[in-house]
C-alpha cells in the first residue's frame, strides 16, 4: 500500500485530501489559535491535493475554459 502511495501521485492526493476533511472535522472541537491553525494546515492540504489532481488529470485547460465560458468540448 505505501509503495502505491509512493508511485501514485492521484492515490498520495487523495490521501491528503481525505487528511484535510479529517482535520476540518477536527478543528470544530478546538477553539482559539489550535482552531485557525487546523484550518490554515487543513486549507493547505486541500490546495496541495486538487493542485496535483489538476496536474496528473490535465485540468487547467479545462477549467480555464470553464472561468472564460466556453465549452470545454469543443
Amino acid at each position: 500500500m505505501i509503495e502505491q502511495l509512493l508511485t501514485s501521485p492521484v492515490l498520495a492526493a487523495l490521501l491528503l485530501l481525505a487528511v484535510s476533511i479529517s482535520l476540518y472535522i477536527l478543528s470544530q472541537r478546538l477553539a482559539g489559535l489550535a482552531y485557525s491553525r487546523s484550518i490554515m494546515l487543513a486549507d493547505a492540504l486541500a490546495i496541495i491535493s486538487l493542485a496535483i489532481l489538476i496536474k496528473e488529470y490535465h485540468l487547467l485547460d479545462w477549467l480555464v475554459s470553464l472561468l472564460a465560458g466556453i465549452s470545454p468540448t469543443a
